[in-house]
């Protein structure tokens, strides 16, 4: 059985995101743009739900 990005609870939810906004800003921290800095957070996001 797979696990859904909606069975963990929101405290794990939220650490994920906390490690891809670290790894954002490490790889894209020059960026101007945060649109394009924090897109790996949007595709997360959208592709969760």
């Amino acid at each position: 059985m797979k696990t859904q990005i909606t069975d963990i609870n929101h405290f794990a939810f939220f650490r994920i995101l906390d490690i891809l906004k670290k790894n954002c800003e490490t790889q894209h921290g020059d960026e101007t743009e945060d649109i394009i800095k924090y897109a790996d957070i949007l595709n997360f996001a959208t592709a969760s739900f």
